[in-house]
């Protein structure tokens, strides 16, 4: 039979040299591991790299078991083939294509194959020799796992373990994965997983672990998911909250008008739902009301009066209270609207007085360096202490030297006498006393040219 050499990747024959001489090539190609299938078929692909035809080609195969010695399963040879006769039928190869066929896989298959090959290319004497080595494994597909929890019954937070075991009736090498609410479960501070995750500890168990667990089973040929398993976790009181649908209710504080019939309603985050137990606190007396809603009339209250609202797991045998004041009030229709309108405003009341505080920082950090730039003070008091009587100087044309312009010049007006043309020094120096003194300051500016002759000529 002659052989189909174009299925073969080509190769160039100095490959094929270099081979003989002693530096090895890849002749021949095959996969190191393969997975299968039991009660499937199973093919051992061999691949040849050469474009030269060997004159000679002869091969065989054996099987080694885990628990056995090896065995020749077939030797061939371009045109013959020889079956060991134990193994006749159950596996099949068609000479020259070395590609051995496993016609129905079994865990008994499983194990080593080895391919030995010997070629003979036409103008070298020396044979050429492969070896290549095939490690087949043989899976059985796992079935729909199955969940088992323990403890089954009551689980309550902070004080039971729970054991979540994942397991398959039929399935080799199985993994398993673990999803809570569709989201996947890992190792954690409470959560230990076996070597293969099929086990799940929680230690202990808590309100996060609520949920819905599903198990998932794969191995190298396929997956099964399990149904969902809730995990219930009895925890609670939390968040203890009392509430009304009559008055109004700011922070601790229920105001109704006098008359009128409040019904309060106690809830806690709670499971199982908790007891509740209303405690009255007057002046004269207290008195202990149960059940989860309590219904009281303002008339017969004092005008202010302390509640206690106290919630009891009976399971988890924890508990938690809230306290609140109860105030009986006139409130008309306005003085309601005002009073809910005061208690949704204060937050925007925070926002308002805290701009403020920003506005009136910086009017007084810009009043601050006003003054301390303009010391009009200083110059002031510099003038009142001067005396009045200071001899004037000659007066020439008013602008010999510009620069004795510059200043700070106040003009006084002081009501009194008409021909008073003099005042102490020292009235004068308390002028910031006098309360109907007329006081005017005035900042003159200016511009000293270079050659005070030359701006008098022009």
């Amino acid at each position: 039979m002659e052989p189909a050499r174009s299925a073969f990747v080509p190769l160039l024959l100095c490959s094929v040299v270099s081979a003989v001489s002693g530096v090895r090539s890849a002749l021949v190609s095959i996969p190191s591991v393969v997975h299968g299938t039991c009660g499937e078929r199973l093919l051992l692909p061999v691949e040849y790299h050469f474009d030269v035809w060997p004159k000679d080609l002869q091969g065989t195969w054996y099987f080694q078991g885990d628990s056995s010695d090896m065995v020749m399963l077939v030797t061939f040879s371009s045109h013959t083939l020889i079956m060991n006769m134990v193994y006749n039928g159950s596996v099949s190869i068609h000479p020259p294509n070395a590609s051995l066929l496993i016609n129905r896989l079994d865990e008994t298959a499983e194990g080593w194959y080895r391919l030995d090959l010997n070629f003979r290319f036409p103008g070298v004497d020396s044979p050429v020799l492969e070896k290549k080595v095939v490690h087949v494994f043989a899976h059985v597909p796992v079935s729909v796992p199955v969940i088992e929890m323990s403890p089954g019954s009551e689980v309550v937070e902070d004080k039971d373990n729970v054991t979540l075991r994942c397991s398959v009736k039929t399935g080799s090498r199985a993994q398993y994965l673990w999803l809570k609410d569709g989201v996947v479960v890992g190792a954690g501070e409470r959560r230990t997983l076996s070597r293969d995750n099929g086990t799940l500890a929680i230690s202990p168990a808590t309100k996060e672990d609520i949920g819905e667990y599903v198990c998932v089973a794969r191995n190298f040929i396929g997956r099964e998911r399990s149904r969902p398993l809730p995990l219930r976790v009895f925890y609670g009181p939390y968040n203890l909250e009392v509430s009304s649908q009559q008055g109004l209710k700011t922070g601790e504080v229920f105001m109704v008008d006098p008359g009128e019939p409040v019904l309060f309603e106690c809830w806690a985050d709670s499971d199982p739902p908790n007891s509740c137990v209303w405690i009255s606190k007057s002046s004269n007396s207290s008195r202990v009301i149960t059940g989860s809603r309590f219904e009281v009339m303002s008339n017969r209250l004092a005008h202010k009066e302390d509640f206690v609202c106290r919630a009891f797991n009976n399971v988890t045998q924890k508990q938690d209270e809230t306290q609140f004041t109860l105030v009986v009030a006139s409130l008309g229709t306005g003085k309601k609207q005002e009073f809910l309108q005061a208690g949704s405003s204060v937050s925007h009341l925070a926002a308002i007085t805290v701009s403020s505080l920003v506005i009136i920082g910086c009017m007084l950090l810009v009043i601050f360096r006003k003054r301390s730039c303009c010391p009009h003070r200083a110059v002031m008091m510099n003038i009142y202490n001067r005396p009045l009587t200071e001899p004037k100087r000659t007066h020439l044309s008013g602008h010999e030297d510009a620069t004795e312009d510059f200043g700070i010049y106040e003009f006084v007006t002081i009501p009194g006498k008409s021909d008073s043309t003099q005042a102490s020094s020292r009235s004068l120096a308390g002028l910031n006393s006098v309360q109907d003194l007329h006081t005017t300051i005035y900042d003159v500016i200016r511009h000293i040219p270079e050659t005070p002759t030359q701006g008098l000529l022009k």
